[in-house]
């Protein structure tokens, strides 16, 4: 307590922290926390059961329920190491998600780099909640590898589209936006197949004309019926 004192009265701790335990080592710069941790750092706030900080790195070793809040992002971890400074660091059994745009992201491995760049493995992404009681996304995207930009575009190898988790239709590579505002581009597509029309693929286009106005284009092949094309504007 009185190292820590001394370092808050010197302005020598960047951050605030707050656990029931907090100790340093001989030196004095590095804190360790236990008992649960809280730390505030500028806009963010990070909790975990046991933390280790270094002072002079700006460097923490996070572990036990992880929870970091930010303005942009939310990320639940079972293990997790931080620069406070860049924003860098691994993720084990990661929950990340993006305030705005509502991207849900899942790895049993992640890493952080700055300005947001998260690589993935074993990965999910979503924008869909779970329906109530379920742990099982309406639809989502599940690759081995992953790079996501937040507010960027997101790349994925070995993808495979679920639909409540059973697998519809595997690519090799995606590249899709994960960005925050409207995106013009091509939309899934949904295909099937029926005693009358035969096999039937839809594939809609999205063009976001302006802030206010959009238009959906849909190119629909009937194999045994027709071709159409059908607009919503």
């Amino acid at each position: 307590d009185e190292i820590k004192e001394k370092r808050e009265k010197e302005g020598e701790l960047p951050f605030d922290i707050q656990s029931k335990s907090i100790g340093f080592d001989q030196t004095g710069n590095v804190i360790t926390a236990g008992g649960g941790v809280t730390i505030t750092h500028s806009s963010a706030i990070i909790e975990a059961e046991q933390a280790k900080v270094d002072i002079t790195t700006s460097e923490a070793e996070l572990s036990g329920d992880v929870r970091v809040n930010e303005v942009t992002t939310s990320i639940l971890a079972d293990v997790a190491k931080l620069n406070f400074d860049t924003g860098e660091g691994s993720l084990d059994n990661a929950d990340i998600f993006f305030e705005v745009g509502g991207y849900k992201l899942k790895a049993e491995k992640a890493e952080r780099h700055v300005r947001e760049v998260y690589t993935l493995n074993d990965a999910e992404v979503t924008t869909c909640d779970c329906p109530e009681g379920g742990d099982c996304p309406p639809w989502s995207l599940t690759a081995k590898r992953a790079r996501i930009t937040r507010d960027g575009y997101g790349h994925l190898w070995h993808c495979v589209l679920r639909v409540y988790d059973f697998p519809v239709l595997y690519t090799p590579y995606l590249l899709f936006p994960a960005k925050t505002e409207r995106q013009s581009g091509f939309l899934f597509p949904l295909f099937g197949s029926g005693s009358r029309v035969g096999f039937e693929l839809e594939l809609p286009l999205f063009w976001a004309i302006d802030k206010s106005t959009d238009m959906k284009i849909t190119g629909i092949i009937q194999k045994e019926a027709r071709y159409r094309t059908d607009i919503d504007f």
